[in-house]
């Protein structure tokens, strides 16, 4: 599988590690520019750490669930064309007629 919905996978490579690296940056930057921010969020997290290990597992199960629909829907592709190939292994020309008239 080299590509998605037509895109090369290297596209989606690179625009991810874009989008990461434009979020680390603002991050950054609000952690530079008002540090309080960033000791009120890491404090936050660690008080209430019951729900901040459920948002992490919200989050992987939501990767999860994401990334099998992406797997299953490849596979029933590949099994389909797989299959017509192997029906229409033998015939060189298929002659059908519409009869919607």
């Amino acid at each position: 599988m080299t590509e998605l919905f037509g895109i090369p996978l290297v596209w989606f490579m690179a625009g991810g590690l874009a989008l990461m690296a434009v979020a680390f940056s603002v991050v950054g930057w609000i952690a530079w520019k008002n540090p309080l921010l960033v000791r009120m969020g890491l404090r936050n997290a660690a008080r209430r750490k019951v729900q901040t290990t459920l948002i992490v597992i919200g989050l992987m199960l939501s990767t999860l669930i994401i990334s099998a629909a992406f797997a299953t829907g490849d596979t029933v592709g590949y099994s389909v064309t797989n299959a017509v190939y192997h029906d229409f292994a033998q015939a060189d020309l298929i002659l059908s007629r519409n009869v919607d008239r």
